[in-house]
């Protein structure tokens, strides 16, 4: 059986609180809230804090390096697929020492593919590798905290990360040469 969800990229890029949050009513009072109408405003102010907080990285500090900064420091909730989680919770204090010591560059998402690691890889981990199975598709997406747009000069390549049989796999990647923010 193939799984698909949605494109099959990873979304959301981060969670963060989004239920139960304290916020006030129109009474004046107090009151619990829930939703994304909460984790968003949670997000922005996060990322304008970081960004006051590294005002003297100058130019290097752009919202897809910021992206690519909360993405890499969220933290991995145990239990929950990474179409529920994305990269993970919002870390704060880890996001903002990425982006003090933050070079430009490409990164991916997800950042790795080891389709063992259940729940995380969910779909993909229950789907048996094997010689006339169903070809399994994972969508990759390229970051690009470098600038609005950029290039890809050369194909793809497969590097498995253990010798464990991946040199065995047919690996096929499709992908646009120019990648646009």
């Amino acid at each position: 059986m193939m799984w698909y969800v949605g494109y099959g990229r990873v979304k959301p890029d981060i969670v963060t609180y989004g239920s139960l949050v304290q916020g006030s009513s129109m009474e004046g009072k107090c009151r619990q809230l829930s939703g994304t109408s909460v984790a968003s405003p949670v997000v922005a102010g996060a990322v304008t804090l970081l960004a006051s907080g590294v005002l003297h990285r100058g130019g290097i500090i752009n919202p897809a390096s910021m992206k690519q900064a909360l993405m890499a420091s969220a933290r991995r909730l145990p239990g929950v697929n990474m179409f529920e989680q994305g990269h993970g919770k919002l870390d704060l204090v880890k996001a903002y020492q990425v982006l003090s010591k933050y070079k430009p560059q490409a990164s991916l998402s997800p950042s790795y593919i080891d389709l063992t690691e259940c729940q995380y890889m969910w779909p993909y981990c229950t789907q048996p590798l094997y010689h006339g199975a169903m070809p399994t598709i994972v969508n990759v997406t390229i970051l690009n905290g470098m600038g609005v747009s950029g290039r890809i000069i050369e194909k793809p390549i497969w590097h498995p990360y253990t010798p464990q049989f991946g040199q065995h796999l047919n690996i096929a990647f499709t992908y646009s040469e120019v990648m646009l923010f």
